[in-house]
């Protein structure tokens, strides 16, 4: 992994961490209201302000979204929607995109439990 591959995902990583009470709390959230978890994804957004925008959608809402996201190239849009579609039912996928100065560093993560609970 080359310095400007490490710091993107250090980047990505970051926001994850900012994001994680958020995050367990809207999806904790959906799934009180019937939502099952296969359904689900979550979308962080990291401004170049450092402020966080975080949503938890249903996983075709995803789909929906990044292909009208014009700061997405086709192959990027393609591979997030992919990753998202090929998520099991009992993993969560967070699609995550952090603007830096100059370009924006995408991930996207999946999670198995750790993010939410089930009371």
């Amino acid at each position: 992994m080359d310095a400007a591959t490490a710091n993107d995902h250090a980047l990505v990583q970051a926001a994850l961490d900012a994001a994680t009470d958020e995050i367990g709390d809207r999806v904790t959230s959906a799934l009180h209201s019937g939502k099952a978890l296969g359904e689900l994804a979550v979308v962080v957004d990291r401004a170049f302000d450092g402020s966080l925008s975080i949503e938890c959608v249903l996983r075709t809402e995803v789909a929906r979204r990044l292909g009208k996201d014009a700061r997405l190239g086709g192959s990027a849009q393609a591979t997030l929607v992919a990753a998202c579609k090929a998520a099991p039912h009992d993993e969560l996928p967070i699609v995550l995109f952090v603007q830096t100065e100059g370009y924006l560093a995408v991930g996207i993560r999946r999670s198995q439990g750790a993010l939410y609970t089930v009371h």
